[in-house]
């Protein structure tokens, strides 16, 4: 029986490339090569990525080539796969880790008699609800237009939303049909009557987590210390920067040696006066969640783009699962799954999308059709941005985010030294 020569990738390996350059990851070691590449090498390695089985013929004249040759020997050194002799009778089977979210393989749609619309398995997507309980300040004011779309939540105002209550209500109804893992409840001035806390005790009894979001400028320790005592599966984040003072940081901490492990920090940077003041907070009292979270307040791009800058070294160094890489490459994490509801009751993907839905029996499905039959939020990855879409490393970047977005920055990183890269 005739025999031909095979060469396999390995379902655990990741393969990229762009014009110039392709890189090798074994996702279960770590171990990365970057080889530069020629039209050759780039017709089969398209192959190979394309292919469901990971796998290609190769004759005696294909092998002889250099860079066909050079390709096997680095893949080979990271045990990424291999060359073989085999019987066409008996072709190996590798198949690639494939991410698939379509609305068309997902959604199956069925008229009744009654012309209603059945969506099936549409509602394994949506994991995670951010519910605002802010009103702008001021129309217009420079901080609301950039804190606020960033973290919904104002601290220069002190009205807060007279339909919450309504709102958690109206999203009970439908919560049952949804796998929901997280409630995010963003109560800007902590003004808790007795509706809301009805409202928060009937979400609480339900199978997902729910997280308080407060401003420490609104923290009132007693309004604490009730909302905490509806449920002990509730969880409270405060949110804090460098202008909070030495009362304010002994009423934190009464608050977290009281409910921790339930209570965690976030600390907003705006300058590198602001991250020496997070670096000193986090020494001296050793918060074990106080986490850092840049954010743009419309004069500190320089500042943000430095701190958010990724080097060369930091993507070849970075330890990635293939799961990762599959779901950088189909949706966007930073947004996929998740839906916010404004202070007006309107359902939108991201708090910064340009349309939204009001909050009804069908809303929710109507907003995840239309993200999932788009790039808006959910599918915005960096292999469909024109700045990312042809470089190497776009799977191995975090994706982009709401501040990215607010920068007007799509990729921050250095893409000149990327593209100047040399082999490893």
């Amino acid at each position: 029986m005739k025999t031909s020569h095979i060469f396999y990738i390995e379902p655990f390996c990741y393969l990229n490339y762009d014009k110039r350059k392709v890189i090798i990851v074994n996702t279960l070691s770590n171990e990365k090569k970057i080889m530069n590449i020629d039209e050759v090498l780039t017709k089969y390695i398209r192959e190979i990525i394309k292919r469901k089985n990971r796998w290609i013929k190769l004759d005696k004249l294909d092998i002889e080539k250099r860079s066909i040759r050079d390709f096997v020997k680095n893949i080979k050194q990271i045990y990424c796969g291999d060359l073989i002799d085999f019987k066409e009778s008996l072709p190996p089977y590798l198949p690639k880790n494939e991410l698939v979210v379509e609305e068309d393989r997902h959604i199956f749609q069925d008229q009744n008699y009654e012309g209603e619309f059945r969506i099936e398995c549409l509602t394994e997507y949506l994991h995670e609800i951010t519910i605002s309980n802010n009103i702008f300040c001021e129309i217009g004011c420079s901080y609301c237009s950039n804190a606020y779309k960033q973290l919904n939540c104002c601290t220069r105002g002190t009205e807060v939303n007279s339909n919450i209550s309504k709102t958690i209500e109206e999203l009970i109804k439908q919560l049952n049909f949804y796998s929901i893992k997280r409630i995010n409840l963003v109560l800007g001035s902590c003004e808790i009557d007795s509706s809301v806390s009805c409202s928060i005790k009937k979400l609480s009894k339900m199978t997902f987590s729910i997280n308080i979001i407060i401003h420490y400028k609104r923290l009132n320790y007693k309004k604490i210390k009730y909302l905490m005592n509806i449920s002990s599966f509730l969880e409270l984040e405060i949110i804090i920067d460098e202008y909070i003072t030495e009362n304010e940081i002994e009423i934190l901490n009464k608050i977290y040696l009281k409910y921790q492990p339930n209570v965690k920090f976030t600390f907003l940077v705006y300058s590198s006066n602001s991250l020496l003041s997070y670096e000193k907070l986090s020494n001296r009292h050793k918060f074990s969640k106080l986490n850092l979270r840049p954010i743009y307040n419309g004069k500190n791009k320089t500042f943000l783009k430095k701190l958010l800058m990724i080097s060369v070294k930091e993507l070849i160094d970075k330890k990635i699962n293939i799961e990762e890489l599959e779901i950088n490459k189909t949706v966007n994490r930073n947004y996929f799954g998740k839906i916010f509801i404004d202070q007006n009751g309107f359902i939108k993907s991201s708090r910064n999308s340009v349309y939204n839905f009001k909050l009804d029996n069908d809303s929710i499905k109507k907003m995840m059709l239309k993200e999932l039959k788009s790039n808006a939020y959910w599918k915005l990855t960096r292999t469909i941005l024109k700045s990312c879409k042809d470089c190497v490393f776009n799977q191995l970047c975090p994706p982009i985010s709401d501040i990215s977005i607010l920068l007007e920055v799509e990729n921050l990183c250095n893409y000149k030294k990327i593209k100047k890269y040399k082999e490893i």
